[in-house]
């Protein structure tokens, strides 16, 4: 009864995946999406990843960012 209770409350989901990566104003922001496992329910976050003067390390950040997703 109580895991029937907690598997409502939190249910299990998958790892933040990267969706994409933007500038908005020198400010990197990264944007993940993970989805429920068991009704395909999406939910989205944007993280910051900080400022960044120099528009030649975009494509770098990018490809370190991709390389190192764990989905």
């Amino acid at each position: 009864m109580i895991n029937k209770i907690l598997k409502t409350l939190f249910p299990e989901k998958c790892k933040w995946i990267d969706v994409g990566m933007y500038d908005k104003g020198g400010h990197y922001k990264l944007v993940q999406m993970r989805y429920r496992l068991d009704n395909n329910k999406k939910e989205f976050r944007t993280v910051s990843l900080g400022f960044v003067n120099d528009y030649v390390n975009r494509p770098e950040l990018f490809k370190n960012i991709q390389s190192s997703n764990c989905a």
